[in-house]
């Protein structure tokens, strides 16, 4: 069967169940109602919640090591690493260094670590996070991305990459403000973090007759961006913000991490045309590796993963893929916050959801089955991982580093 025939099977029979959840007070259900709960009752949820949410062990991921092995010289990226030192979960400077090298240690080339999700109080909590993250990563003397080549010497020099990313921007209140951030190495920003702010809707309006795209400062931060070489990206806005923001970049939008609506029917997720609007622009939809946004098992195996992946790749090209795991190293912490805060993180959208996560290192046991059950050539396995990305960041970064890669990384 065609995977798009299993998406729409999917489809019909998610849109009932997930989109008029039932949110219960069983301790035990999937979605539950954190409302005039006592502390006690939330630590037992968030308990119950751990327990579900790690499915493989160490011993399983050993099965990966061929063909991690294989493509041991690969540029592997990671779009979506959660958190900076302070972050809203508590990620200490230790912690987000232990988070960081986990994923090197799996042979991740580069990492882009949220700085913001938007809910800083304002743009000055916003910078002094940076600040705090750059000295931990400067610390373990990892390289700041500024342009395609940095990403190459990391990896010569098996050093980690990285640079920073807004899930939000509403504390970034003047193009002034966003040059200084990117001065610092932020390279990515999204509008909106699920709700609507001044620059665009966020998907709380998806799936409704409200979804208003871009605002005219949202277009204006659209062309900021493309003039400063930053990547605009849409994950946590709405359908029409993607669209639109995708007719009015000369530049490609990426998805960064968010799967498709088709194969889960929540706001959460992107809509087929919203994926399309993206790939039209040259750009990107990366999958994540969240149960509770990947299908209505909430089930975030390997195989899972790569469904979602190969979906994408049906629908727009394989040029137009690549991961963003979404990885939460502090899952416990991040967990009390999401389940403490209903109206940030919507339950019926599968926030704080008895769900099973991937993690980084999963990344290997995906590949083998794009290889062996969607028959991915090596060519494109290597674009999956890390070379799509890389295109589009020299596209939007006017093309820094564009003769290294094509002369020395044309796999």
């Amino acid at each position: 069967m065609k995977l798009k025939s299993i998406a729409l099977a999917t489809l019909i029979a998610t849109t009932a169940s997930v989109s008029a959840v039932e949110i219960s007070d069983d301790i035990t259900a999937r979605y539950w109602n954190v409302e005039g709960k006592t502390k006690a009752q939330i630590n037992e949820r968030v308990a119950f919640l751990m327990k579900a949410a790690f499915p493989r062990t160490s011993q399983e991921r050993m099965s990966d090591l061929a063909v991690r092995a294989k493509y041991k010289d690969a540029i592997v990226m990671d779009t979506l690493t959660t958190g900076a030192v302070n972050f809203p979960t508590g990620l200490t400077a230790p912690r987000y260094n232990e988070m960081m090298n986990f994923s090197y240690d799996y042979g991740y080339t580069y990492l882009s670590t949220t700085l913001s999700n938007g809910t800083d109080k304002d743009f000055n909590q916003t910078i002094e996070r940076l600040k705090e993250t750059d000295a931990a990563n400067q610390a373990e003397r990892r390289i700041l991305v500024k342009s395609v080549d940095d990403i190459y010497q990391a990896k010569v020099e098996g050093r980690g990459a990285y640079d920073y990313h807004l899930q939000g921007a509403a504390q970034v209140e003047t193009m002034e403000q966003l040059e200084q951030l990117n001065e610092l190495g932020l390279n990515r920003v999204n509008f909106a973090y699920n709700t609507r702010n001044q620059y665009a809707d966020g998907i709380s309006t998806n799936m409704t007759d409200d979804d208003q795209g871009l605002s005219d400062k949202g277009i204006a931060l659209v062309k900021k961006m493309n003039e400063l070489g930053i990547i605009v990206d849409c994950s946590h806005s709405s359908d029409q913000t993607c669209i639109d923001a995708a007719k009015v970049s000369t530049k490609p939008v990426i998805l960064s991490h968010t799967n498709p609506r088709a194969l889960m029917n929540i706001r959460r997720n992107a809509s087929d045309e919203a994926i399309e609007a993206v790939a039209a622009s040259g750009g990107l939809a990366c999958n994540n590796m969240v149960g509770g946004f990947l299908n209505d098992d909430f089930d975030a195996s390997p195989k899972r993963v790569a469904e979602s992946v190969q979906y994408v790749a049906e629908l727009v090209g394989k040029e137009h893929t690549c991961m963003g795991v979404d990885y939460v190293h502090n899952m416990e912490d991040a967990l009390h916050w999401i389940v403490r805060t209903p109206e940030k993180f919507p339950v019926e959208e599968g926030y704080g959801s008895i769900s099973s996560v991937g993690v980084p290192a999963d990344i290997w046991a995906v590949v083998a089955i794009l290889e062996e059950r969607y028959d991915w050539t090596e060519t494109e396995i290597r674009g999956f991982l890390g070379l799509n990305y890389i295109r589009v960041m020299s596209e939007v970064m006017n093309e820094k580093g564009e003769v290294f890669v094509k002369a020395n990384h044309n796999h």
